[in-house]
């Protein structure tokens, strides 16, 4: 609970329990900060910072979060609601490297 005199949203809380996905719980020294991507803008811009930093080790990894981020930021621009992200049959083109990656599952 934020102390006397600041709103929730203006401190660090635990907001979300995390567990992977298969349903076990993650390291109890794990910290984990969740962004939302869909209406956020600061998210988002967050996000494509990290997929800047996160390219110098795996190129495809950021350009799959570059994409991600674009679907949303291309959809808002347009003035549209933008609908779930998926890469299901939808290639990476990276153009560091001149390569089309498939869907990154």
């Amino acid at each position: 609970m934020p102390k006397r005199g600041l709103r929730q949203e203006d401190t660090l809380y635990t907001k979300f329990e995390i567990r992977y996905a298969d349903g076990r719980p993650i390291p109890e020294e794990a910290e984990y900060f969740v962004l939302r991507i869909d209406d956020d803008p600061h998210a988002r811009q967050a996000m494509l910072t990290y997929a800047d930093e996160v390219s110098w080790e795996n190129p495809r990894f950021g350009a799959a979060i570059r994409k991600w981020i674009m679907h949303y930021e291309d959809a808002i621009s347009a003035g549209k609601i933008p609908g779930p992200y998926s890469d299901d049959d939808d290639p990476v083109f990276l153009p560091e490297d001149g390569q089309t990656y498939g869907p990154l599952h």
